[in-house]
Order: structure tokens, then C-alpha cells, then sequence
């Protein structure tokens, strides 16, 4: 899926925290949130903002083969089949990806069918091993957690 990343929304620079508040409010859907939306999470990687504008290109699912690995072996399987030009997603690119065709279509990607499917992100929280994790979308509610969980793969994107 093809997702542009803005700098500002509404001249407020764009952030995980941003993208939570409008998620709440949506112009033409029924309001969705963010669950598992831990402090530590919200502080750091959620009040980065996007310094320059760009699209992102995010597979609809996780990696086939990225379940039930070490993080460091999605890293690397990300940079072996993407040849270099595809990484993990930042979190803020995971759930607008996510969200944004959630919104276009309807059609809840990293959900819970067939499971409850997650993609790792670059972002770790703290000295926590495992990085922030978003995915398991149902019922309106996208989880933003980081987890060791079996059921984390990763996704693959490309910034244009």
C-alpha cells in the first residue's frame, strides 16, 4: 500500500500522537484508538515528528518466514529480500499505513484473521529488547505495544 507520511496535519507537525487524536474524530468513519498505548511509548517514539513529507510503500502483511524470529533476524531478512531498498517501518508509518487503508477501504490489515498479526518497528522503547509493535487492528482498535510475542513478524516499506 502506497501512504503519504505529511509533515504537519492542520499545521501541527505530524506524530503517532497526532495521528491517535485524529483517529478519535474521523470525518467519515466510525472512530477508532490506539490500544496498548503504553506511557513509555507515547512519550518517546509518539512526539517525534515527520521532518519532511514523503510516501511510503508498506507490504499488506508481514513478511512470510518473519514469524517466531529474533528481531535481529527480521532486520536482517527485511534487508536480504528487499535487496537494500526496503526496511522495517518506523511506527508512525505502520499505523498510518494501516489506518489510512482501513479508511479508504474498509478492510482491517494486521488484524486478528487469520490471527492476531503484528509488524516490528524500528523504535525501541527504553532499554526494553523488543521494539514497538502495531497490528492485531479489531473492532476500530489498533494496537501500539512492544511485545516478544510469536505473533510479530515485520513488514517491509520503502520511503519515496
Amino acid at each position: 500500500m502506497l501512504v503519504l507520511i505529511p509533515q504537519t496535519v492542520d499545521e501541527k507537525p505530524f506524530t503517532l500522537n497526532l495521528l491517535e487524536k485524529l483517529i478519535k474524530k474521523p470525518k467519515e468513519k466510525e472512530a477508532s484508538r490506539f490500544a496498548f498505548y503504553s506511557d513509555d511509548v507515547n512519550n518517546e517514539p509518539g512526539e517525534n515528528p515527520i521532518e519532511n513529507s514523503y510516501w511510503i510503500l508498506m507490504t499488506k502483511d508481514v513478511i512470510p518466514g518473519s514469524l517466531e524470529k529474533t528481531y535481529e533476524e527480521q532486520k536482517k531478512l527485511v534487508e536480504e529480500k528487499g535487496t537494500g531498498v526496503y526496511a522495517l517501518p518506523s511506527a508512525i508509518e505502520a499505523a498510518a499505513s494501516i489506518l489510512m487503508h482501513y479508511f479508504k477501504t474498509d478492510e482491517h490489515l494486521y488484524g486478528q484473521d487469520p490471527w492476531n498479526s503484528f509488524t516490528r518497528c524500528q523504535e525501541k522503547v527504553k532499554e526494553d529488547p523488543w521494539p514497538v509493535a502495531i497490528g492485531g487492528f479489531y473492532r476500530e482498535e489498533l494496537r501500539v505495544a512492544y511485545l516478544s510475542d510469536s505473533h510479530c513478524g515485520v513488514a517491509a516499506a520503502r520511503k519515496f
